[in-house]
């Protein structure tokens, strides 16, 4: 009978099970352990015995010492001890091993020790798995010191490489030669049959389906060792199949190419706190650097500044180490940010300090920076990066989360990515299927047969037209991630045997940005505009609170570094130190679990209080900057003087009310809806339908409760009708209010609007007091606008989006980002949907939509729960999102005033660009301006500045561009659609009166 290649591969695969149970040639059982928990003195704990962690999840500490009884040889210490831990392992008084213990990571290679050696062994140990989750009862599993059947453990791993690649490529003509090749090696090997032995390895040698199906198993006598003759052809069997492997390289050369980088996802908070994820990196390096001195070609990425700035002060020594390995090129800084934060929530100040900071810091101490942008698990990208990244030196860009797209594949894998400005970099992703495991696939590689045949065969970049010069080649990151541990020694094992296996892609250890460097530049397919996931949408509603306080933080940043500059023009000191310190701070809080909302409560518990504190010192450093009677707009550098207009007033008509003012008359429904929203100057009516109209929909996604929503725009809801009141509460003249309170099953919803005598806009002020689980709230607005696209604000700029639903890429892009505003125009007339802290929209049709709150039970049961507070407004305008300045006007609706002793003799003269940034320049005494035009037109900037001395463009980075002319009064500087202007300013003696 002749078996077929998938009845061979089984039987292959039954015959290593099998013999693997003789990979342990002996153990040493450790015992003598104590354990100390928290503040608790130390207590004797034995095999078996469980553990209670501490409420505040605090390591639990083990510790043995003892005098080795005889010599083991090879010896590996085997560690189960109930949750992720860090090992250190200290041979008479010698560090012999070092790293983190979690389920990919559990052995420790000691090297020979002698009788009488004295062993000392601490672990640290918090009772969680891999993914966070808590170990239900924590026990001292696994403690022993065994000796592995190298040769054996060697020609095991063989066969399985060859089973696994038979299995992939089964189709292919080489198949059947691996599987002969593997049959053939296992032949020369004298098979252990002798009953007593074979019983001697219980249950692995009777095999796990087996054993579990036998009623009663037999007394298992003490583990017998391979026998001598097993052991001495294990050489000759391992030859064989080398020799095989040269005769078919020849006849089935290796396909494609990979590069390969080391890496260790490493979520600086998701399913566990940060101050876990700073146990998490240091155990992780210790791994890395562990299988560095033993893998002299073995290469590791890691992103992220923050990462190396905890290291250095949790661990300096530590740190020394990791240094030591940047600086030899082995560990590689990438990314260039502080953190990997989120791709479209943060604005783009926000952007160029997590660049500014993250690639000041990898200079400061490795002497070099990164070159490619690493987002390997980020949600979507905003349009403006590309521009953003040019501006911090960064030429590449890096992620694999467009695969995960649940409608559209994305059609490219290797291209031009071209921002919003016309800027263009080098983006790289691959999809990666992964072959096992809760932490594989993806980023998370694996060399196996599965992982780098499904790589290559997913590579669509490798058709490309743009190589010509070197062959194909594609990027591929392998370790256990989304919690950290990093790639393990069968991961380089199995490197090692694939690099170069007929039929499969050739390997190389790579850095990520020799990698980029090796790309072509020219003929790449390009792509224009975001990188929109089709999947996790939530995120930019889940967990409002958090981003309310995000955005408040960035605003409240730029008023008072403005205030500060403008302080430090009159003579004061600049308080950069403090500034920094909160920057970094909401930087870490836009990591891509933070800001969007998917992370647990306890990571919550601490962001909020940090963002409020930043929020705090930010107004205390703008109120000790500044004091007076002058009013100034940190958007524009404006003084603000209130034009005087005729008084706001507000009647009662019917059930409902109208509050008018020079701008706009609008009318409130009995049911606290808008009935109409007409912009006096035009007579034009903003509403076609109702407007505020409050809609919640049952909100339970196929997965992923916190990340994922399917509810659009569109689908049927349930209004959240009427009102237990509807009243005037403020009555002019300078301001009118109209109160409408709902209560809708277990919350209540207060919501004022707001008029002021000469605002152009309406404000509803919300207060929520949100008590529903699996539930999505908007406020929905119809509008008598008819337009096919709308606009959206993002980094830097604006993008425009579909109304409609005509292709699949339309109708998946159901929920979109926006920062503070929306819009919707015609070219003569339009409305504009603001907001102070909100960023999931929505439109269809004429129907713009503002996602208020969810109630998501993953991985936060009571994520929303609570209290909210937060501002939207209805901006009707004339002519286009330009002519209507909705970004000025947004920038105001989120801005606090700035107080100050006399007006600045630094300000814009015109109103066509929007200020970013205005702070002490890094480096010297000068000011950085920053601004951008928001619209997508050209503009200009005049600045007045009497007494500036030199003035020169810059990067993000603060390095010098090129010269600008300087006039007696300023200077002026033409701006291109969506530019980014960076201004180094020196002043004649520092200082302005």
């Amino acid at each position: 009978m002749t078996l077929d290649v998938s009845q061979r591969i089984h039987a292959l695969s039954r015959l290593v099970a099998v013999l693997s149970a003789w990979e342990v040639r002996d153990e040493l059982s450790v015992t003598g352990w104590s354990i100390r928990l928290g503040d608790t003195p130390e207590a004797a704990i034995a095999h078996g015995d469980s553990w209670t962690p501490t409420i505040d999840d605090r390591p639990a500490v083990f510790h043995v010492s003892f005098r080795l009884p005889r010599e083991v040889e090879d010896a590996q210490l085997d560690l189960d001890l109930g949750g992720e831990g860090d090992v250190r392992v200290v041979v008479d008084g010698r560090l012999a091993a070092s790293g983190g213990l979690n389920p990919y990571h559990r052995r420790f290679p000691l090297g020979t020790l002698r009788e009488g050696q004295v062993l000392d062994v601490t672990v640290e140990v918090v009772a969680r798995s891999f993914f966070g989750r808590p170990t239900p009862r924590p026990a001292l599993n696994e403690a022993r010191l065994v000796r592995i059947e190298r040769e054996l453990h060697d020609f095991l791993l063989d066969l399985r490489v060859f089973a696994e690649v038979s299995a992939v490529l089964k189709e292919h003509d080489v198949a059947p030669h691996l599987l002969g090749a593997a049959e053939e090696a296992i032949g020369r090997v004298a098979w252990p049959s002798d009953t007593r032995g074979v019983l001697s390895r219980g249950v692995p040698a009777i095999g796990e389906w087996y054993a579990t199906g036998i009623w009663r198993l037999p007394p298992f006598p003490s583990p017998a060792p391979l026998s001598d003759e097993a052991r001495a052809a294990l050489p000759g069997a391992r030859a064989h199949l080398s020799a095989e492997l040269d005769r078919l390289r020849p006849l089935y050369p290796p396909i494609g190419r990979i590069a390969a980088s080391g890496h260790a996802h490493l979520d600086l908070a998701w399913l566990w706190p940060v101050h876990e994820t700073r146990r998490k990196l240091r155990r992780t390096f210790r791994t890395v650097l562990a299988l560095m001195d033993e893998y002299e070609a073995f290469t590791f990425n890691q992103s992220s500044a923050q990462v190396y700035a905890w290291l250095e002060e949790d661990e300096p020594e530590l740190f020394e180490r990791v240094k030591a390995r940047v600086l030899e090129g082995r560990i590689e800084t990438v990314g260039g940010s502080w953190v990997e934060p989120d791709g479209q929530m943060p604005s783009g100040e926000s952007w160029a300090r997590q660049l500014l900071y993250g690639q000041r810091y990898f200079q400061a101490k490795f002497g070099r920076r990164s070159r490619v942008l690493w987002l390997p698990d980020t949600f979507g990208y905003t349009p403006a990066l590309p521009q953003i990244l040019k501006l911090a030196g960064i030429g590449g860009f890096f992620t694999t989360k467009l695969s995960w797209s649940e409608t559209n594949r994305f059609p490219h894998d290797l291209f031009a990515w071209e921002g919003i400005d016309g800027t263009r970099v080098t983006a790289h992703m691959f999809h990666n299927p992964g072959s096992s495991g809760d932490a594989t696939g993806g980023y998370n590689g694996e060399f196996k047969a599965r992982d780098l045949h499904g790589t290559w065969a997913n590579f669509r970049g490798k058709n490309a037209r743009a190589w010509r010069t070197a062959p194909p080649s594609t990027l591929f990151s392998y370790g256990y991630g989304d919690g950290g541990g990093g790639p393990s020694r069968e991961h380089l094992e199995r490197f090692a045997r694939l690099r170069d296996f007929p039929a499969m892609p050739r390997l190389a250890h790579s850095r990520v940005d020799d990698f980029f460097e090796g790309l072509p530049k020219e003929g790449l397919p390009v792509w224009v505009g975001e990188l929109y996931l089709e999947l996790h949408r939530a995120t930019l509603t889940t967990q409002g609170r958090v981003k309310k306080l995000h955005r408040e933080a960035e605003h409240r940043l730029r008023e008072a570094e403005v205030a500060a500059s403008a302080a430090w023009l009159r003579g004061r000191p600049y308080p950069r130190e403090r500034l920094e310190r909160s920057w970094k701070t909401l930087l870490l809080n836009e990591f891509h679990d933070i800001l969007p909302g998917s992370s647990i409560k306890e990571v919550y518990d601490t962001a909020l209080p940090e963002l409020q504190g930043v929020v705090d010192e930010a107004r205390a450093i703008a109120r000790e900057a500044g004091g007076g009677d002058v009013s100034l707009s940190a958007a524009t550098l404006a003084v603000v003087h209130e034009a005087p207009r005729g008084p706001a007033s507000v009647t009662e008509i019917g059930d409902g009310f109208t509050l008018s003012n020079d701008f706009l008359t609008i009318e409130v429904a009995p049911d606290g809806t808008l009935r109409s929203v007409v912009e006096r100057a035009s007579g034009r009516e903003a509403l076609r339908g109702d407007g505020n109209v409050l809609m919640a929909y049952v909100d339970v996604p196929r997965e992923w409760e916190a990340w994922d929503t399917s509810t659009k725009v569109g689908d049927d809801g349930e209004e959240v009708r009427g009102g237990e009141s509807v009243r005037v509460v403020e009555d002019g003249p300078g301001e009118v209010a109209v109160e409408v309170a709902r209560s809708w099953r277990s919350s209540r919803i207060v919501q004022t609007y707001r008029l002021g005598a000469s605002s152009k806009r309406l404000d509803v002020e919300t207060f929520l007091d949100w008590h529903e689980r699996r539930v999505l709230l908007r406020a929905l607005f119809d509008l008598d606008v008819h337009a096919s696209f709308a606009t959206f604000e993002t980094a830097f700029g604006a993008v425009s989006r579909p109304t409609h639903r005509n292709t699949s890429w339309d109708a998946a892009r159901f929920e979109v980002c926006g920062h503070r505003w929306a819009d919707v125009s015609q070219p003569d007339f339009g409305v504009a949907l603001l907001n102070d802290g909100k960023y999931g929209h929505s439109v269809l049709g004429s129907t713009l939509g503002l996602s208020l709150v969810r109630g998501a039970m993953f991985p936060d049961v009571l994520a929303d729960e609570g209290e909210h507070r937060f501002r939207y407004a209805l901006y009707p305008h004339s002519g286009s999102a330009r002519d209507g300045r909705v970004a000025h006007e947004a920038s105001d609706f989120n801005g606090e005033r700035l107080r100050m002793p006399a007006a600045p003799s630094l300000r814009l003269l015109n109103d066509s660009v929007l200020v970013s940034a205005l702070k002490k320049a890094e480096e010297g005494d000068a000011l950085i301006l920053r601004v951008y035009e928001p619209y997508g037109a050209n503009a200009t900037l005049a600045l007045e500045a009497p007494r500036l001395r030199r003035a020169a463009r810059v990067n993000l980075l603060e390095e010098p561009l090129e010269d600008v002319a300087v006039e007696p009064s300023g200077l002026t500087l033409a701006l291109k659609p969506f530019e980014i202007v960076s201004l180094h300013l020196e002043f004649e003696e520092n200082k302005l009166a």
